[in-house]
């Protein structure tokens, strides 16, 4: 069920699309965020992994816009913050953001 409704948001992007993803561990933010990635790239084997080390993955080898995947359930610091660079990606990038009450 996730990935067909991962697949149904997908299927029509545009820069400055932002889903903010809520929920527990295991609530499946990052599976709606793979699924969404593998249907924009139209690719059911991408490795999409999740970017809770490094804040943020971008993936931009398929047509239309970037799509930028964060997790911040590890940002620790303003310095972790600003070197996202969130304005831009808000603006020229598809967004997924997992833990977004973290900000």
């Amino acid at each position: 069920a996730m990935d067909c409704l991962a697949a149904l948001f997908a299927s029509h992007i545009r820069a400055g699309d932002c889903y903010c993803l809520f929920g527990a561990v295991g609530a499946g933010k990052s599976v709606f965020s793979r699924s969404f990635i593998r249907a924009v790239a139209e690719d059911d084997f991408l490795p999409v992994p999740s970017p809770t080390f490094l804040l943020q993955n971008t993936y931009d080898e398929h047509q239309g816009p970037p799509i930028h995947h964060f997790d911040f359930y590890r940002l620790a610091s303003v310095q972790d913050f600003n070197r996202l660079d969130l304005e831009g990606s808000l603006t020229r990038a598809v967004c997924l953001m997992e833990w977004p009450e973290r900000l």
